[in-house]
């Protein structure tokens, strides 16, 4: 059995972990995080398996946050949620296991020039609205929605095309009364763009959160650019002010959206959470209204197609 951690602190394909998980290659990281494709020897099947970042494998805190992300990740299941198989304790260190996902996370599609059609995003839109939907009904807020959250599959079906594969900073609306532990965000000036001014000043948290983290992902896939500059957002918000997105015609003039889609973007923006929408199924009647209800035939063109450009921009890596 090989060393876990080499001095590069990614561990070394080979390594066994716990006698059941031989480790394929590191496919993922973030400031504490680090996934791994692995191959479950008991079982014979490829899995992910998910631990702490060897910067923080011995501060208990973090240790504490893997227990309660199982907890929460748990609790959220559902088909557009990547399943979790278990949670294990490995050489004092945390394990998420993990269902295998091939294809790319939605980040990848996305770049400061480019937007992808709209014609084209309801059906992500859609799946991702169910996934947050059931797990706001359980009580999880995920509190840190992004493109870097959103897996697009190529090895499941149409149904689970959208996975969201991250609940590293998600916590039970319920937390904040009971007293329970979280670590505070890890978050790049870049993820700012996607927190609500609630968020931003530390107050209590409701789906709505979650509604304007999703209201901002949108903007950006519309118009490749952020809703917010994060940095900005917290110096006004500081001087009890609030920023508003500029006008998609305004932002990019070269592209056509149509009023009512607009109107539902800057609804889930609003300010106030009492402006927004209420929840995640009323957030996705209105986009089902706005961007028009898609015929069957139409949904399995979109997968058909989605699928065909990530195999090919696979090739091209």
């Amino acid at each position: 059995m090989k060393s876990e951690f080499s001095d590069s602190k990614v561990m070394d394909p080979g390594t066994v972990i716990d006698g059941r998980f031989e480790l394929i290659a590191l496919i993922d990281f973030s400031a504490v995080s680090q996934i791994y494709a692995a191959r479950s020897l008991s079982m014979e099947r490829n899995v992910w398996l998910k631990t702490v970042s060897p910067d923080f494998s011995h501060d208990s805190s973090y240790f504490e946050n893997f227990q309660l992300q199982a907890r929460v990740h748990a609790a959220a299941a559902h088909k557009n949620v990547a399943r979790l198989h278990e949670f294990f304790v490995h050489d004092r260190n945390p394990f998420l296991v993990l269902e295998y996902l091939e294809g790319k996370k939605l980040s990848e599609f996305l770049s400061d020039s480019e937007a992808l059609p709209f014609q084209l995003i309801l059906p992500v839109l859609i799946q991702i609205c169910e996934a947050l939907d059931a797990a706001h009904r359980k009580g999880v807020i995920h509190r840190q929605l992004k493109a870097d959250c959103i897996f697009l599959s190529t090895n499941k079906s149409d149904c689970e095309f959208v996975k969201i594969i991250d609940f590293e900073s998600a916590q039970f609306q319920s937390a904040s009364r009971k007293g329970e532990f979280y670590v505070p965000l890890q978050l790049a000036d870049k993820d700012d763009c996607y927190l609500a001014p609630e968020q931003i000043l530390g107050r209590t948290l409701d789906q709505r959160a979650d509604v304007f983290a999703l209201g901002a992902l949108i903007y950006q896939i519309l118009s490749g650019r952020a809703a917010f500059d994060g940095r900005e957002m917290k110096r006004v918000l500081r001087e009890h002010d609030f920023l508003r997105p500029k006008k998609f015609k305004d932002l990019r003039p070269d592209l056509e959206i149509p009023q009512v889609l607009e109107d539902l973007v800057f609804k889930a923006l609003e300010a106030r959470p009492a402006d927004r929408f209420a929840s995640m199924t009323e957030m996705k009647q209105a986009l089902i209204f706005a961007l028009g209800s898609a015929s069957a035939a139409g949904m399995q063109s979109f997968f058909e197609q989605a699928r065909r450009l990530l195999l090919e921009a696979d090739k091209n890596l």
